[in-house]
């Protein structure tokens, strides 16, 4: 009786891990139907990967069959400078020299480098287009000298002893390869595939302005125009217009009109104020460019030193600068209307100085001036609507004293009269300058007399 109870437990048992096995089996199976793409996709990928190391071996068989090419070669230009140092022409398996083989049979083939374009007879360039040519001669080991190149006609394209070609303008001409006695020519077609006209090639455009620009000749109607914007500051890279870093500074929005798109100078970048516009037409090679320049206002005007030596201070509406009279380096001095920012677009005049007193500093023309005296005197620049004040004073002359000027402010005032009367009411002890200005009717003290004299000069604009 036990016996057929554990039996009968051993069989449940068993049913219980046979339906373990057949859910886990049935989960597999859902598993890899599950993934089955993915697991289809590692298999073809792998395949691919096979597939591109076979192609991998199989270059690197031919490189390695070229490379034993050339060093049979070498090994043979090896072989024959030994038999010439040794004077051994018994080695018939080197290969002939040059005055042995058939010259007819040599051949100049021309690459062009740029594109890795082999044995090219015809090249068609655009102006200023430039490419590098390389010319080599079979068999290899028969030549011996250095290439020549000729242009026909320089003015269309011209190259260098490099190879280096440069398309000048439009026409066509060739280009020969010279080398041991043989040649290659290769004919050169430059043409100006810029055909599309625009109302307005060349705009300059105002920062916050709008303007219209629009093609006039050269396309269809129906044609498909794709617009494009490059920055002078990258002018290797395009940029459709929607570009969110380009509409930054310039907009370019398509109108109604197909061949037409409105331009809108948003801001102007801190180093760059040029663009183009280039329309496509129907997605080839024919298109147009319009040159932009953002224009950059004026907004703000300074005057300052070229001369080394002086200081010039500012209080945001017009300069001052003072200079010792003694200073022999700054006897003469340089100063210049300067307009910012720096690169701004606006035709300015040149600048026009002007003085007040001339007797102070004298104006020797473009900014440059001598000092005379000492005193007070205002300077004006002005470059068109643009204008800028500074009032320069020169301070220690001793030698030069203007009668009259007390207070040596540079010119007689009222103050003078006044300074002189205090002077003489309370008899103060002054400087020798000083008492040189007060005492005008040179009496030789300062009296009421002089301050009335002063007062005088002062209300009739009389020099003294």
């Amino acid at each position: 009786m036990r016996t057929a109870n554990y039996n009968n437990q051993m069989f449940k048992q068993l049913q219980e891990v046979m339906k373990k096995c057949d859910g886990l089996s049935q989960e597999i199976k859902n598993i890899k139907e599950e993934h089955k793409k993915e697991i289809f996709e590692l298999e073809v990928k792998h395949a691919k990967e096979i597939n591109k190391l076979n192609v991998k071996i199989e270059n690197l068989e031919i490189e390695k069959e070229k490379l034993k090419e050339e060093n049979k070669i070498l090994k043979n230009d090896n072989d024959r400078m030994k038999s010439i140092l040794n004077k051994d022409s018994s080695n018939s398996s080197i290969p002939p020299s040059k005055s042995e083989i058939n010259i007819n049979n040599a051949q100049v083939n021309i690459k062009n480098v740029t594109t890795g374009e082999e044995n090219i007879t015809n090249i068609e360039l655009q102006p200023n287009e430039k490419i590098t040519l390389e010319a080599n001669i079979s068999p290899a080991f028969w030549c011996e000298e250095k290439v020549t190149w000729e242009s026909a006609d320089t003015s269309i394209a011209e190259i260098n002893e490099n190879g280096e070609l440069t398309a000048k303008a439009d026409g066509n001409t060739t280009i020969t390869a010279k080398i041991s006695g043989k040649s290659k020519t290769v004919n050169i077609k430059v043409e100006n595939l810029e055909t599309v006209q625009f109302d307005n090639p060349d705009m300059t455009i105002e920062k916050g302005s709008s303007t219209t620009l629009k093609i006039i000749g050269g396309v269809d109607e129906d044609s498909n125009i794709t617009w494009k914007v490059k920055t002078m500051a990258n002018p290797n890279k395009e940029y459709d217009i929607n570009n969110i870093a380009i509409m930054r500074y310039l907009k370019v929005e398509k109108t109604s009109d197909n061949r037409e798109v409105k331009v809108t100078s948003v801001d102007t970048e801190a180093d760059n104020n040029k663009y183009q516009i280039i329309a496509y037409v129907d997605g080839t090679d024919y298109y147009g460019i319009c040159d932009v320049t953002i224009g950059i206002p004026v907004d703000m005007i300074r005057i300052g030193p070229v001369s080394t030596g002086i200081s010039i201070s500012s209080n945001g509406v017009e300069e001052s600068l003072e200079i010792d009279y003694n200073n022999e380096e700054t006897k003469n001095f340089e100063l210049a209307l300067r307009l910012y920012p720096d690169n701004h677009t606006e035709e300015v005049p040149e600048t026009v100085w002007t003085v007040e007193d001339p007797s102070v500093i004298q104006h020797n023309g473009n900014g440059k001036f001598t000092v005379l005296r000492g005193g007070t005197t205002v300077v004006t620049a002005k470059a068109g609507k643009y204008e800028r004040k500074i009032t320069i004073t020169i301070n220690g002359d001793t030698e030069h004293v203007l009668l009259g000027d007390v207070d040596q402010s540079g010119k007689v005032t009222a103050t003078d009269g006044f300074l002189t009367y205090d002077i003489y009411l309370h008899e103060e002890e002054l400087e020798p300058d000083v008492f040189t200005a007060a005492d005008v009717d040179k009496s030789g003290k300062v009296t009421a007399t002089d301050a009335f004299i002063i007062y005088d000069a002062y209300l009739h604009e009389i020099v003294l």
